[in-house]
């Protein structure tokens, strides 16, 4: 059945090449979606994974998407904005990820090009491990010196930590600002870097 409506008649197809490069897009943006989660959660704790893939990926590919739509519609070879259902999809899309997109790219950018402001509290005697603290957002992290294979763990109880000490080949300490004189005790799988013990100080409390 033809319709007769107007808006319906005077849409324009959608054009195969037209369709793969959205379809491309498209898997894309949900494969870099994935590996943002993949990034936030982190289970191989590498410091590398934590810098640069906890973002939101993704939007990098929005706006690419949103523009070469935009760009479909200047030259008259993609969907319109009319009342056709499908045309209204395109175009609401296309706005939708070209905003986000433009904000997101902007604050992805910002973010990943900075500098990390750390600054670390101990060292290892034999130069493997690291007590280091992330000024920007007051974390406290049990780092292994690996290079690019460098891991982190968080450490937790840490709320205002001032100093802290490796006392053993497993086991550090960390100085907090509310009870200095009561250093938390730490200890620690070497080959991991993941923080075995619970928030006691070192006597035991």
């Amino acid at each position: 059945m033809t319709s007769s409506d107007p808006a319906v008649s005077a849409a324009v197809p959608v054009s195969a090449t037209h369709r793969r490069v959205a379809w491309t897009l498209f898997i894309t943006a949900a494969t870099l979606a994935v590996v943002g989660i993949v990034g936030s959660w982190n289970p191989w704790r590498l410091v590398v994974v934590d810098r640069w893939l906890d973002h939101a990926p993704m939007f990098w590919v929005a706006l690419p998407f949103g523009v070469y739509l935009l760009h479909l519609r200047w030259r008259g070879h993609g969907p319109r904005w009319s009342d056709h259902p499908r045309d209204r999809s395109w175009m609401l899309w296309t706005c939708f990820t070209s905003v986000l997109g433009a904000a997101a790219l902007v604050m992805t950018v910002s973010s990943a090009t900075s500098v990390p402001k750390e600054r670390v509290l101990a060292a290892s005697p034999d130069g493997h491990h690291q007590i280091v603290l992330d000024e920007d957002n007051d974390r406290l992290f049990f780092r292994s010196v690996e290079g690019a294979l460098s891991r982190q763990s968080p450490v937790p109880c840490a709320v205002i930590p001032v100093g802290a000490a490796f006392v053993g080949a497993d086991t550090f300490e960390v100085q907090d600002e509310f009870i200095p004189n009561e250093p938390r005790r730490y200890t620690f799988d070497p080959a991991t870097t993941q923080i075995l013990s619970t928030c006691t100080t070192a006597s035991g409390r």
